[in-house]
């Protein structure tokens, strides 16, 4: 299998692969694999075929409602017209049971009819996120604006979606990201809107451009661009249900204006970091930890992974765990840099060359 090992997930004894066109594939495809013996279980294809001329990525999700955890799978399709209907780009969305590998529902979303035009060439199709049984996925694109569609997964039912909407977290019912706005074709807000209507609920008082964001835990999120009053760079983070910025730093260095995305660790602390520098803060207090640059005296690692305490990344020196609380060198030899663990396995690159392997957890 030659899944990217950050793209894996893993419940229990079961690791979720996602493959791609890339692998040599006519459509996207999950694959879900016993840890313990590598044999394959099942394979999750989708109904419909991949709109024509489109390269597509898809990353499903492991999601928790009422007690029960399924992946949810997000595959991206065009249906064909008929007669006087046009065909439709539709999001062909299953729930999988991780342990069974049975579906346990599937539904479909209509994006547009395929008379508003084609998709762009490149296209990523994520889940986001649930909040008050809402799941939440994005649509997005580099040449194109981002798409957000809600799904009601009771009732197996679109709840609403819109374009230029940026989701990137979701908690309490409010779904944050960010929108262009009108005002310019550079500027954009940053925002949140109620998961079971759309409508919105908080804007940020900034005037900003070129921003990323990126889920930072259950509670907050963590936003970096320019406010464009004085053109200063800023990286605040933000309660998801509220829009408040708990921490926000102005005047930053150039290393931490482009965000990677934040990985938080499934206890208290979330790890972020861009090319030249890496942090932590406190997922319950939004309070950063710790932080360095590659002009502190040490090497900016590459974070892979984080999970209750220890932070897996590498350097040029190889792989490493750090303390997530302290970022302090915690092993500097564990051999791999996981990008998923859940405590007693680990999922990374193959030793053997491209791909990826389940490995003992480490740290």
């Amino acid at each position: 299998m030659t899944a990217e090992p950050a793209e894996v997930l893993m419940h229990q004894n079961t690791v979720v692969v996602p493959m791609h066109q890339s692998d040599g594939l006519a459509n996207e495809e999950v694959r879900l694999v016993d840890a313990g013996t590598g044999k394959l279980r099942t394979v999750v294809r989708p109904t419909h075929h991949l709109p024509s001329g489109s390269r597509v990525e898809v990353r499903p999700a492991l999601v928790t409602v009422d007690g029960t955890t399924s992946v949810l799978i997000p595959f991206l399709g065009e249906t064909q017209g008929e007669g006087t209907t046009p065909g439709r780009f539709v999001i062909e969305l299953l729930s999988v049971d991780p342990v069974a590998g049975t579906t346990n529902w599937t539904t479909t979303i209509t994006i547009a009819p395929r008379t508003e035009g084609a998709l762009p060439s490149d296209v990523d199709v994520s889940v986001v996120g649930v909040t008050d049984g809402i799941g939440i996925i994005r649509l997005s694109s580099r040449n194109d604006e981002s798409r957000a569609f809600a799904v009601n997964l009771t009732t197996h039912t679109e709840a609403w979606k819109t374009q230029g909407f940026e989701a990137v977290a979701v908690a309490d019912g409010i779904v944050a990201g960010t929108k262009p706005d009108k005002r310019s074709k550079y500027d954009e807000k940053i925002l949140g809107v109620d998961a079971r209507t759309g409508q919105q609920r908080w804007v940020s008082p900034r005037n900003t451009s070129v921003v990323t964001a990126s889920s930072g835990g259950p509670t907050y999120f963590v936003a970096t661009g320019y406010d464009n009053d004085g053109n200063r760079p800023f990286l605040d983070v933000m309660a998801t249900a509220t829009g408040r910025a708990v921490r926000s730093t102005q005047n930053l260095g150039t290393e931490r204006r482009h965000l990677s995305a934040c990985q938080y660790d499934d206890r208290s602390t979330t790890v972020c970091g861009s090319l030249d520098w890496v942090g932590a803060l406190d997922a319950t207090t939004g309070r950063w930890l710790w932080s360095f640059t590659k002009d502190n005296g040490r090497l900016v690692p590459t974070v892979t992974g984080a999970w209750h305490g220890a932070v897996y990344g590498r350097t040029d020196n190889g792989p490493l765990v750090l303390d997530a609380r302290t970022g302090a060198d915690r092993e500097t030899r564990p051999g791999v840099a996981p990008s998923v663990v859940n405590g007693r396995l680990g999922v990374g690159p193959s030793k053997y060359g491209s791909g990826a392997s389940v490995y003992p957890a480490l740290g």
